[in-house]
């Protein structure tokens, strides 16, 4: 599992602990973080990334929580263009469905909205599961919308 961001690997730890035989790389854009974490927990591999530049290294399932709102539109979609890059077959993302998208604006940081993967101009198709927050999608189906819009 690709965890992107792993923030500070609050809560994961449980969910390894649950799951001795999941392989686990947690990827984080700021440095301190990577750092601490490897010191905390060297028995997992963390390691530094932008996704919005590059693609995490192969995993069956991309996880993403509570990242994509923080990034403008033309990042969203590189982020999600370096998740397909990564060869996974699952995308876990959090998403907040019922909401219209507006993009962020460029002068203001750290700042955060809600992001609805559902709705234009991202418009991804039905997942295979999720709720309100959570949706699992095949990485065969981003990649499909990836090129729709590429061709649009």
């Amino acid at each position: 599992m690709a965890d992107i961001p792993c923030g500070d690997f609050n809560w994961m730890p449980e969910l390894l602990a649950d799951h001795p035989g999941l392989v686990y790389v947690g990827y984080d854009v700021v440095p301190a973080l990577i750092h601490d974490n490897r010191l905390r927990h060297p028995t997992h591999d963390f390691q530094p990334l932008d996704i919005t530049k590059d693609a995490p290294a192969r995993a069956d399932l991309v996880f993403s929580k509570d990242m994509l709102n923080h990034l403008d539109e033309a990042d969203v979609w590189a982020a999600l263009a370096n998740m397909v890059a990564s060869g996974a077959d699952w995308l876990l993302v959090t998403t907040n469905r019922g909401f219209d998208n507006v993009d962020l604006e460029p002068t203001q940081p750290h700042a955060s909205r809600h992001l609805n993967l559902e709705a234009p101009p991202y418009s991804l198709p039905e997942p295979v599961s999720g709720d309100h927050y959570l949706l699992l999608y095949r990485m065969a189906d981003v990649a499909r919308r990836l090129a729709e819009r590429a061709t649009s």
